[in-house]
């Protein structure tokens, strides 16, 4: 009987360490996956203009004869390559899109104090002339 319960008490031990063990393992997988932000964030841009360039461009080619979608890919590359070549400044329209509100109130960081991160409201007020925020 003194058999059967140190084994058992063995048993018991065993699992706990393999359940800690597993534990640690996915707090340690959950940072990873998550990665590291910082207290600024991260800032994604998404450049729209080509996309939709190749959408019209596909969409064009599906309604034209075949002679005319060669002509007009033609014509089309012929853009791009000029558009790569040209040096000067357009005036530009940034699309701020962001889940909350200007002020970021719901900012741990904000709660903090942490003043130093990139705030929407500078991303907005800081561009250059000529530029403008949608």
């Amino acid at each position: 009987m003194e058999f059967a319960a140190e084994l058992g008490l063995f048993a018991a031990k065993c699992l706990l360490i393999v359940v800690a063990i597993g534990f640690i393992v996915a707090l340690v997988a959950r940072a990873a996956r998550r990665g590291d932000a910082g207290p600024g964030g991260e800032l994604k841009l998404t450049k729209l203009n080509d996309k939709w360039r190749r959408t019209a461009l596909r969409m064009k080619r599906a309604i034209l004869l075949p002679t005319a979608a060669k002509a007009e890919l033609k014509r089309a590359r012929a853009q791009a390559k000029a558009r790569a070549h040209d040096k000067t400044e357009r005036p530009r329209i940034f699309v701020v899109s962001f889940d909350g509100n200007v002020r970021a109130s719901h900012s741990a960081a904000r709660d903090h104090g942490a003043e130093t991160r990139l705030a929407p409201e500078r991303v907005i007020q800081g561009g250059l002339p000529g530029q403008e925020a949608v």
